[in-house]
């Protein structure tokens, strides 16, 4: 078993799809059931079995809104999903690695990186 985090990461690109100058922002969103924030983090804060997946999604059905740009660079807003997992077992492998606690097998809201 494993835990997970995922970072998400924007940036603007042209009509090629080359990175460009201007700033992205990624609009609020709550995350879903058994998700919490700390740090640009999201951590999903039980394990997960091999081959499966956790049981709410990081982002629910409605998603993020992508930011239109009218302004003189124009472009795209990418939103890209780093994923890392570590092992469950012991605790304190995601504990030193992650810096966040774990109590009764769950990662606890002091997370923070």
């Amino acid at each position: 078993d494993a835990y997970i985090r995922v970072r998400l990461v924007t940036y603007r690109v042209n009509d090629e799809n080359e990175r460009i100058g201007g700033t992205a922002e990624i609009l609020n969103f709550t995350p879903g059931d058994g998700w919490v924030e700390h740090g640009g983090y999201y951590y999903y804060t039980l394990p997960v079995a091999p081959g499966e997946e956790p049981a709410a999604d990081l982002i629910d059905s409605e998603g993020i809104t992508l930011v239109e740009y009218k302004d003189a660079d124009g472009g795209k807003q990418v939103i890209e999903v780093i994923a890392e997992a570590i092992q469950s077992a012991p605790d304190t492998a995601v504990e030193n690695a992650w810096g966040v606690t774990v109590t009764n097998g769950i990662i606890t809201a002091n997370a923070g990186n």
